[in-house]
């Protein structure tokens, strides 16, 4: 029997009337002041892999008012060859030209298979994840208004009780935040079946659906519920079998890699999903990079590459051309006292 933790329709519908009227007015007393003031922007991109792929050029065209950087995986290196072994100065040198005087504590790599020849040199100190091992809270917006939270690399890949231990610690997280505020989650490996080297996808997608509606269990087409909170995960790794870009809204359906460590040869299952799954650019291949502005009432998601908006990529349940800006409504849920204490990881 599913535990529900979200409240009624109704109830619902009348708080997020009073918070709109609210978010309204505060809106309209503070527009003299800083009509800019209340939006964050943060950049993403992942698989940079060589200097082909440049960090300067899929981010030129971006706002200088970057909060967080976030580079998803495999930065380093091809498979065979000569690879070239980076220190993490070396990226933050090339995020710093895209956005001056940007603090590296505001920017990270999350760690993949590549990314094991970075030298998290003491100049740069910007790897996030670096082991491989510890998922966590890695940045929080001023305030509490975004949490970026961190899968590592083996959490997503491994299965078994590694991935499905680290997914229920995720949620148990969840239990304890701000429910206003959306969470973008990272991980170099995505949770839609295409590779089949996710075997934590699973148990990620059945969290991620968790922290979205406050119902366990939705793991197939046959489960719904109500979204009540905006939940974004961003992924990289697809492209040496798929070189589309996708994106799937919260709302539809997306295929999900079963875990093979325990299912043996069966390999996925359609899922109905109440988060967005969205490949923010693959530096290399496509060199395209994306801004996420959060704002009270939305979230928007742009695609550039060289100063220039292109195609945010292809719709993974309709498989249409996207155009380059996605906007995503933001969904309120009343704060209650949460009489669960977890112990996060903020990982440095």
């Amino acid at each position: 029997m599913k535990h529900v933790r979200f409240i009624s329709s109704l109830a619902l519908a009348a708080i997020s009337a009073t918070l709109s009227l609210a978010l309204m007015q505060s809106a309209i007393a503070n527009a003299a002041v800083n009509a800019d003031e209340d939006i964050h922007y943060l950049a993403f991109a992942s698989d940079y892999h060589s200097a082909e792929g440049s960090i300067e050029n899929a981010m030129q065209g971006m706002p200088m008012g970057i909060e967080y950087v976030s580079l998803i995986g495999d930065m380093v290196g091809e498979r065979g060859g000569d690879a070239p072994k980076y220190n993490s100065s070396d990226i933050m040198s090339h995020v710093d030209n895209a956005f001056p005087g940007i603090a590296s504590s505001n920017v990270s790599i999350i760690w993949a298979d590549h990314d094991m020849n970075v030298n998290d040199d003491a100049t740069g100190g910007i790897v996030k994840c670096m082991d491989g091992k510890d998922s966590g809270v890695i940045f929080e917006g001023e305030g509490g208004s975004y949490y970026i939270y961190a899968i590592a690399h083996y959490d997503m890949t491994k299965g078994g009780e590694v991935s499905l231990e680290a997914a229920a610690e995720f949620k148990d997280w969840v239990d304890t935040i701000d429910e206003d505020a959306p969470i973008i989650v990272l991980c170099h490996v995505p949770i839609q079946a295409l590779r089949g080297d996710n075997n934590g996808a699973m148990y990620w997608n059945e969290a991620l659906n968790y922290a979205a509606t406050g119902v366990e269990d939705i793991r197939t087409t046959d489960d719904t519920a109500t979204i009540t909170r905006n939940v974004l995960f961003l992924h990289g790794h697809n492209h040496t079998s798929d070189s589309n870009e996708y994106y799937f809204g919260a709302g539809s359906v997306m295929k999900v890699q079963l875990d093979t460590t325990v299912l043996g040869s069966t390999k996925s299952i359609e899922s109905n999903i109440y988060y967005t799954s969205f490949i923010p650019g693959y530096l290399k291949t496509s060199g395209n990079a994306t801004l996420v502005s959060i704002t009270s009432d939305q979230i928007k998601l742009e695609k550039f590459n060289g100063g220039e908006n292109v195609s945010c990529g292809i719709n993974g349940f309709t498989q249409e051309e996207l155009g380059p800006c996605i906007t995503i409504e933001r969904v309120f849920h009343p704060i209650e006292a949460k009489a669960v204490s977890v112990k996060t990881s903020i990982l440095n």
